[in-house]
């Protein structure tokens, strides 16, 4: 059974892709929540292919790929990168790492599993399933279960947009609330909800803005709400 490192800091997003890629792939599992965390799992147990988020805090995706390419039983891994809201010149240095493949969020499990099994060049093992419907059944019952966490997390960045109305927000929840505004644009476009994926992008993209527009914010974390509900 081939062996897959997820190395991505949203633990939405890794419970969604790892199951994706056991069910549907036939795939055994590794997980991380950092670069670091990556590189000590790859050491303990060395995988057939990593699957890499770009954007992590701390030691980002490419620091971690440099990091892989330095040890000698680590730098001929075949790695996937994941990333979200590139053009073609950023996708192309990426490419420039020596990376199997550049692929962007939200990612489909079920394709993500057939793409890895295309760069592996293996079928499919027994136990594994092509099924969409069941995929799609396996989100729909994580996303059951997700639901109350990703709308706590909703309730937390619009507890920093009044905290920026007050003039009250501090550098370190700024820095927090893009955090999670970013793993909220990956793990929602990968459960479906593309509008709200979106809108959790733009938040992003307000929240890296100096100075910062609250109204903007306040509008944007709005169409986010609206999003989750359609």
């Amino acid at each position: 059974m081939a062996r897959v490192l997820l190395v991505d800091d949203d633990p939405d997003l890794r419970l969604i892709i790892a199951t994706g890629l056991e069910a549907v792939g036939g795939f055994e599992v590794d997980v991380a929540a950092s670069g670091p965390e990556g590189i000590e799992a790859a050491r303990r147990r060395r995988p057939d292919i990593v699957v890499l988020d770009v954007k992590m805090p701390g030691m980002d995706g490419p620091a971690t790929v440099g990091a892989f390419r330095r040890e000698a039983r680590l730098a001929d891994l075949p790695v996937v990168l994941l990333t979200a809201s590139i053009g073609p010149e950023g996708r192309a240095a990426l490419a420039d790492l020596d990376v199997a493949a550049v692929l962007a969020k939200p990612v489909d499990p079920t394709s993500l599993a057939f793409t890895l099994r295309g760069l592996l060049e293996q079928r499919p093992q027994d136990g594994a399933s092509t099924d969409s419907d069941m995929m799609a059944g396996l989100v729909r019952d994580m996303w059951s279960r997700l639901r109350p966490r990703v709308l706590t997390r909703l309730d937390d960045l619009d507890a920093v947009q009044r905290r920026a109305e007050a003039g009250q927000l501090t550098t370190q929840e700024r820095e927090g609330a893009l955090v999670e505004a970013h793993r909220l644009a990956g793990s929602l476009g990968t459960y479906g909800f593309h509008d709200a994926s979106e809108a959790a992008r733009r938040a992003e993209q307000v929240l890296e803005h100096d100075p910062l527009d609250v109204a903007a914010l306040g509008r944007v974390l709005a169409q986010l709400r609206r999003g989750l509900s359609a």
